[in-house]
């Protein structure tokens, strides 16, 4: 059995892609995993590292481009046409499968048209643009969020959420993050993470709040991952409050970090929020205001719905609301206590084993 993952660009897409990945061998071992993607994004680099096979296409999405990018990138869909046909003749996939990002757009569109079984996944509230199109040919629509059934047949949706990574299960499985107490004797631990480049915006109002943070009848440490170039920047302010700190451009072990924490500040990317559901970490979510079709703000929105984090928009961040979110949360072990059980209680462990026990039964459906 030969799978096909076409995914590609932001970790948003390539994780997701590669816990599925993930997920095929574990049922599937004598399975052949292939992904499709570019040079450019992070897919280049990860996929291989994990082990398999990249092929890659020269495609781009169409978004943020100037006229001269777009009209290049236009004229070179035939040749892009014509390396999907390629890859697909030589491989001959069973199924294909569309983890988002624009590198699914053509090949699983082809596949559909030739009669290979094909599923998409969106990762977020809002749908994409080039999933919305996707989901009139694929045979299957798996959705992170509820909130993203509308745009697609509902025949063809399944809610499975959205998967997380092999050793992310296997230590929220084995153990709890442990509760805050609420004591002065105790460590309040807090997360700050913004993504693979950090969160500047974020980085600043923790500069402004740093001050107040050192002002609190609890020690509080703190694990801050930003960018490269703020880490001495950060590292000096933190060292001026005297505050327990680590300034980090890459959080190796992420699981650790998430059983660590007793609250996370962050954006609210999909699987940032997939992992906080599964370790049921407490969260303040600053959405990216810049997000495609302000999709972090609708993620956001649904988790504060829930019960799970709370939200503080960009236009309202300072140092200031900042400390008060976070010493008000601190002060409250019970409330905290029931923002994890509702972060918990939208978690979707199984997310990857549901989509691949799904793409089995097209293949199925497709025999008979």
């Amino acid at each position: 059995m030969r799978w096909l993952i076409a995914a590609g660009g932001t970790g948003g897409h390539v994780f997701p892609a590669l816990s599925l990945a993930q997920a095929i061998k574990d049922e599937y071992p004598q399975a052949e995993v292939v992904f499709v993607g570019t040079r450019r994004g992070l897919e280049a680099r990860l996929v291989p590292q994990m082990g398999f096979d990249l092929r890659t296409i020269p495609s781009r999405g169409l978004m943020g481009l100037g006229l001269r990018e777009r009209v290049l990138t236009i004229l070179a869909l035939p040749w892009t046409a014509m390396k999907c046909a390629r890859i697909l003749a030589s491989l001959r996939p069973n199924v294909v499968v569309g983890m988002g990002g624009y590198v699914a757009g053509p090949i699983v569109l082809l596949a559909a048209i030739v009669g290979i079984p094909t599923a998409i996944a969106e990762q977020n509230s809002i749908p994409g643009r080039t999933n919305r199109l996707l989901g009139r040919f694929a045979k299957r629509v798996f959705l992170g969020f509820p909130q993203a059934q509308g745009a697609f047949p509902q025949e063809k949706v399944l809610i499975t959420g959205n998967p997380v990574r092999r050793e992310l299960l296997e230590a929220a499985a084995r153990r709890r993050p442990s509760p805050w107490k609420g004591s002065e004797e105790e460590e309040f631990h807090l997360l700050v993470f913004g993504g693979s480049q950090g969160a500047k915006a974020i980085d600043e109002a923790m500069v402004e709040a740093i001050p107040m943070f050192a002002q609190l009848p609890f020690r509080l440490r703190v694990l801050h991952q930003t960018a490269p170039d703020r880490i001495e920047w950060l590292e000096e302010k933190y060292s001026e409050a005297g505050l327990e700190h680590e300034v980090v451009a890459f959080i190796e072990r992420m699981e650790e970090a998430y059983l660590w924490a007793h609250l996370a500040i962050c954006r609210a990317g999909a699987m940032s929020l997939a992992e906080l559901a599964l370790f049921g970490v407490p969260s303040i979510l600053i959405p990216y205001p810049y997000a495609t079709d302000d999709h972090q703000r609708k993620n956001a929105q649904a988790w504060e719905s829930a019960g799970a984090s709370l939200v503080l928009d960009q236009k309202e961040l300072s140092g200031r609301r900042l400390f008060e979110l976070v010493r008000a949360l601190s002060s409250s072990p019970q409330r905290l206590g029931e923002m994890a059980r509702a972060a918990r209680g939208l978690a979707r462990p199984s997310a990857a084993s549901e989509m691949v026990r799904e793409c089995a039964k097209l293949l199925e459906e497709k025999r008979r």
